[in-house]
């Protein structure tokens, strides 16, 4: 299964530098933080507190038939705090490749949507260290979302967005998750 998400990821990637190549896309830097909704889906009731996390990395938006097109490749932490005895933080590092269709209301303001892709990089936790080998093992390497947002641009080369991501694979297992995101992208 590594494999074949590794080939999903590597086919992205390589659609993002196609674009950039054949010119009329516009590369910059993403930067923000990110508040993550952790939801148990089992009979537990794990009761999850949200934290603030970050995200940083590249994105690409292109012209492809016609439509444009916004991909990209960053670092995102999705932070949480598990309320047990004792109470546990959990800080789940990914590379998130987002894979959406961009509409342009006019020069300044646009809505994007489509799917994000999230590899994991890293996870730490901290607390009573038996709980946090479990809940460890329990998270999934890769998981997908949907996602939706709006840019605003308010220079020539700087714009903000804010978007929701809404988990369609379980992040662990039986607990989902939903984020919105708050960032600042820098075209160069």
């Amino acid at each position: 299964m590594k494999s074949i998400q590794t080939i999903i990821l590597g086919l992205i990637m390589f659609s993002f530098c196609s674009a950039h190549a054949a010119g009329g896309t516009d590369v910059g830097v993403l930067f923000g933080m990110k508040n993550a909704t952790f939801k148990d889906d089992s009979t537990a009731g794990t009761d999850f507190k949200t934290k603030t996390g970050f995200m940083g990395g590249v994105v690409a938006i292109g012209e492809m038939g016609g439509m444009l097109f916004r991909t990209g490749a960053y670092y995102a932490s999705r932070a949480t705090e598990i309320k047990t005895t004792p109470n546990l933080e959990l800080t789940i590092a990914t590379i998130d490749v987002p894979v959406t269709l961009m509409y342009s209301f006019n020069d300044m303001l646009s809505m994007f949507g489509g799917a994000v892709f999230a590899l994991k990089v890293s996870d730490d936790c901290t607390g009573d260290a038996t709980i946090c080998n479990t809940v460890s093992d329990d998270i999934e390497s890769f998981h997908t979302a949907a996602t939706i947002g709006l840019n605003a641009k308010f220079h020539p080369n700087w714009s903000g967005e804010v978007s929701y991501e809404y988990g369609l694979s379980d992040i662990a297992k039986d607990t989902s998750m939903s984020s919105i995101s708050l960032g600042a992208i820098f075209i160069y």
